[in-house]
Parts: structure tokens; C-alpha cells; sequence
């Protein structure tokens, strides 16, 4: 069984998105196609922006109910031109103001060197009072960026920085499952492949065949890591064999 390009349903997991269900979708000039999606109890309009070539990064209620389509083009347009610069500055004050000399590693030069890939942008929601922007640091030197394995940055309408969450002790499963689903796959892994839905099920069960099937994909995970080109492939698959880990380690243990 080819468990990184094969969809297959599996009793135990479930697949991101339950088949048949369709969201409603419109495209407007200046942003593109919106999807129309629930996050809990609110419905809000969604677009997909690539500002890093890893992530395809979720941007939520881009659009509001009653706003004129070319108002969100200006401010979608002003997000594109500012976001870099604000997820600079982010890890400039953590780097220089909140973190003592001796854990001042890498080099703050070798950090803007690799920005895109160790601070990869993959959700950012948009409010009345500015914007919440996600980073994903995972790719960073030891699975983490200056201690951070996450940095989320609250944004005022002035684009100016009001808040700053390192998430230094770690982060919730949530967080992390929602950051792993905005990397883009290399070629060869299938969106609810075996693997997708192993990492994606939250409440899995575990059972015998479970176990022995999540014991298939951690060895195939680990043959496309060592396999991998390098650069995004390879910290994909880094990533996704440290999340199959962790799955087992946590919630097969003990199955037989």
C-alpha cells in the first residue's frame, strides 16, 4: 500500500474535507477565487496567497458581508506589500530585545537569509481592529526559531506591531495541524493520502491494524525524507515523520 499518494478510506480516519461537501465560492478581479468556509460557529470569506513558495497561506475574512469588493482589493493589496516587513520586525525585537546575548543563535544576517523558510507565513485573519498573522518557525535550526516553534503577531490598522505571541513552550495541537495543512506538498503526496489523514484525524482510536498501518507510513515517511532533493521537500517530510511520531509515541504505545 502507497501510503503518501494513496486516498483510501480507512476506518478510524477521516479525510480534511468529508466527501461531497462543497462551499460556495466567487471570484472577484484583484483577489481571486474566495471560498466561503466555517471556522466554529462563523462563516467568513477565505483566499489561499503563496507570500513564501512552501506555504499556501490562509487569509480569513479577506472580505466582509457588507464591503465593497474594492475595498478588500486595497487592503489585500496593502497585506502583500507590509506582511514581510512586519514578519521582520517580529523576530528583530525577539532577537535584539527579548532574548538574552548567549541565545542569540544563528546570526541575526543567517535569520534574514532564510526568513522565508524559517518564519513561513500560514494563517493571517483579518479583523476590524488590523490583522492576527500565524508563522511557522518548524523549519527553522532544531525544529524551532530562536526557541519559538511558533510566532504569532497582532497588527494594527496602521500596520503597526501591538502584540507578539513566541510560543516558547511549546504549541497546541491545533496550531500545529492547521500550520501543517497550509504547507504545500512536494510531488508524489496526495492531500487525504493515508498519511494526510493519520496526521489530520484528531481523535483517532487506537487499534491493532491502526498501529500497523501508522508503523507502514512512519517508514515510508522516513524513506521520502532520505530519499528527498532537499529545500521545502525536505523539510516536509521532516515534519510530517516528526507528527507520525509523535502520533504513535502518544497514542499507540501501548497497542498491540
Amino acid at each position: 500500500m502507497n501510503c503518501t499518494s494513496e486516498v483510501r478510506q480507512i476506518p478510524g480516519l477521516k479525510p480534511r474535507r468529508p466527501k461531497g461537501l462543497q462551499r460556495p465560492t466567487k471570484t472577484v478581479p484583484g483577489l481571486g477565487t474566495l471560498e466561503y468556509a466555517r471556522e466554529e460557529r462563523c462563516h467568513s470569506w477565505q483566499l489561499t496567497h503563496h507570500f513564501v513558495p512552501s506555504r499556501a497561506t490562509l487569509i480569513d475574512e479577506i472580505l466582509g458581508e457588507t464591503e465593497e469588493p474594492a475595498e478588500a482589493v486595497g487592503v489585500f493589496s496593502k497585506l502583500v506589500q507590509n506582511e514581510r516587513g512586519i514578519r521582520e520586525r517580529a523576530v528583530r525585537a525577539r532577537y535584539f530585545e527579548f532574548i538574552s546575548p548567549e541565545f542569540r543563535n544563528p546570526p541575526f544576517d543567517d535569520i534574514i537569509d532564510h526568513l522565508d523558510n524559517w518564519v513561513a507565513p500560514y494563517r493571517i485573519t483579518r479583523w476590524a481592529s488590523g490583522w492576527w498573522m500565524h508563522y511557522d518557525c518548524t523549519d527553522g535550526p532544531n525544529r524551532q526559531l530562536l526557541g519559538a516553534p511558533q510566532i504569532h503577531v497582532k497588527v494594527d490598522p496602521d500596520w503597526s506591531i501591538s502584540d507578539v505571541h513566541y510560543f516558547t513552550a511549546g504549541i497546541g495541537e491545533d496550531l500545529e495541524l492547521s500550520a501543517y495543512r497550509q504547507r504545500v506538498p512536494p510531488e508524489g503526496f496526495v492531500i487525504d493520502s493515508i498519511v494526510d489523514q493519520f496526521i489530520g484525524t484528531r481523535s483517532v482510536k487506537p487499534t491493532p491494524e491502526l498501529a500497523s498501518l501508522l508503523a507502514e507510513c512512519i517508514d515510508q515517511a522516513d524513506d521520502l525524507l532520505h530519499k528527498s532533493p532537499g529545500g521545502a521537500a525536505e523539510a516536509f517530510y521532516r515534519y510530517v515523520l516528526s507528527l507520525l511520531c509523535k502520533l504513535r509515541d502518544t497514542r499507540f504505545t501501548e497497542t498491540s
